[in-house]
């Protein structure tokens, strides 16, 4: 193995095999991606006195066509020191541990659990729709500290939470639907999808695979084992401008430097370490950022629609501003409320008579239908509940 490792050092493709590798499991190439960069991660620093993570956390949406077990137990393989859990059947106390007793009047100790064990590197949660709104909060804390406050019986300790998060799951029905936005088919807990680094959609289908050749779970553990150990690449001053150019584009046209969010700095700088370091390099290229840049952008393309193509995009996509789709939502409702009844082909010509898109009606049907507030009749009309 020792000769297959060092053949991998020198290979200039081994990012390309790790997406070959994971995309077997029917997950697309940025998805992939995202996942390399994960296992890889980026380089902890300290700015200005305080600690910026390096660990990279995803949200992983994917459908029922993508084997979840098989890849998530794939996963845990190639990153040392790995737990996987299942918020179907795991509680609280489950990820954080119990309390237990010391003998009388000899006080409490945390019997670690899967998040604050101290050797957890990495964590799978899968079906994370089903996590109590107290593991929420738990996983939260942990995300924004790399800590977790433990209150229980006569304990109360703040433990680290070091682990990188992998939050996955399907849909909310199982399988994408075509006429709903993906966003509101996300089963990542709204207050987790804020906080961790990228929430992907994953759709799969769409591109062909690579013809990198693969790469065994055991050369890959020990190769991401000595990056990790081993790497921690700088960012260049030409490679902090792409990123910085990156993020102009993705975020708003014409935004000042100090006016870019800056999670989103850290998140991308993060991701060009962690290509950085698939490569085993001392610096962070250009080519590494705009790898950084181009799976960054993959969520807000497919999450909020915006289309880079276009010389403009609605600002009121982005994540928290979400009036003007509000705005466009109520416009297609009203109109089915004045029409009583009304075929697909009717509220198409009636949205884009108020200027709206066919593509933006045939979502915006899916989000009212998903929400509940308007439902087809056995003549396949829409209409409003109780009309």
């Amino acid at each position: 193995m020792k000769t297959e490792i060092e053949d991998l050092k020198k290979a200039d493709d081994v990012f390309d095999r790790f997406v070959a590798t994971l995309s077997e499991y029917d997950v697309s190439l940025t998805g992939a991606g995202a996942l390399t960069l994960q296992l890889f991660g980026g380089v902890q620093r300290r700015v200005k006195g305080r600690s910026v993570r390096g660990r990279i956390h995803l949200g992983f949406v994917a459908s029922s066509k993508t084997n979840i077990a098989g890849l998530v137990s794939h996963l845990a393989e190639l990153r040392p020191n790995s737990k996987i859990a299942n918020a179907s059947n795991s509680t609280y106390t489950g990820l954080t541990g119990p309390v237990r007793s010391l003998g009388p009047d000899s006080g409490w100790y945390l019997d670690f659990g899967a998040l604050t064990d101290d050797s957890t590197d990495f964590l799978a949660i899968q079906n994370p729709e089903a996590l109590d709104e107290k593991t929420v909060s738990c996983l939260k804390e942990a995300v924004g500290s790399g800590s977790v406050t433990i209150s229980k019986k006569g304990y109360h300790e703040t433990v680290s939470a070091n682990a990188s998060l992998l939050l996955i799951g399907h849909p909310e029905y199982g399988d994408w639907d075509q006429y709903m936005s993906l966003a509101d088919q996300v089963t990542i807990p709204p207050a987790l999808a804020s906080r961790i680094d990228l929430v992907f959609a994953d759709i799969d289908g769409r591109e062909e695979r690579p013809e990198a050749p693969h790469i065994g779970p055991d050369i890959a553990q020990e190769y991401i084992r000595h990056a990790r150990e081993n790497c921690s690449p700088s960012l260049t001053t030409h490679a902090d401008n792409e990123l910085f150019e990156g993020l102009v584009e993705i975020h708003i046209e014409g935004m000042q430097e100090d006016s870019v969010p800056q999670a989103a700095k850290e998140t991308v700088r993060r991701m060009a370490e962690a290509s950085a370091r698939t490569r085993l390099a001392e610096e962070v290229s250009v080519s590494d950022a705009q790898r950084a840049i181009t799976i960054y952008r993959r969520p807000f393309e497919d999450l909020h629609g915006i289309d880079y193509e276009a010389p403009k995009f609605d600002s009121s996509l982005i994540p928290g501003k979400d009036t003007e789709r509000k705005r466009k939502r109520r416009l297609i409702l009203q109109a089915i409320v004045d029409g009583g009844k009304m075929s697909r082909e009717e509220i198409i010509e009636e949205g884009r008579a108020k200027g709206l898109e066919k593509w933006e009606i045939d979502q915006i049907i899916g989000e009212l239908r998903g929400r509940g507030d308007i439902h087809q009749d056995i003549n396949d009309n829409w209409l409003v509940p109780n009309y």
